[in-house]
C-alpha cells in the first residue's frame, strides 16, 4: 500500500497546499479523496516521490537519499 499526498489551491494566487493525505494501493480517483469539490487545482503525489526541502533550502537528506 502506498501513501499519496494531496496538494490543492481554489484560487489561481494561492499556492498548492497540503490538503489530505490517502493510503491505497493503486492511485485513487477523486471521488475516493474525501476533500469535496471546490477545488480549482489537485495535484496527487505518491510520497515516496516526494523530496522534502527545509526553509532555508537545505535538503533533507535522509528523505532524498543524499547529504545537502
Amino acid at each position: 500500500m502506498a501513501t499519496y499526498l494531496v496538494f490543492g489551491r481554489t484560487e489561481y494566487a494561492q499556492p498548492l497546499a497540503l490538503v489530505s493525505t490517502v493510503d491505497a494501493d493503486m492511485p485513487p480517483r477523486l471521488d475516493d479523496l474525501g476533500v469535496g469539490t471546490d477545488w480549482l487545482e489537485l495535484a496527487l503525489v505518491p510520497s515516496d516521490d516526494v523530496i522534502w526541502i527545509v526553509r532555508d533550502g537545505d535538503l533533507v537528506a535522509d528523505r532524498a537519499g543524499a547529504t545537502p
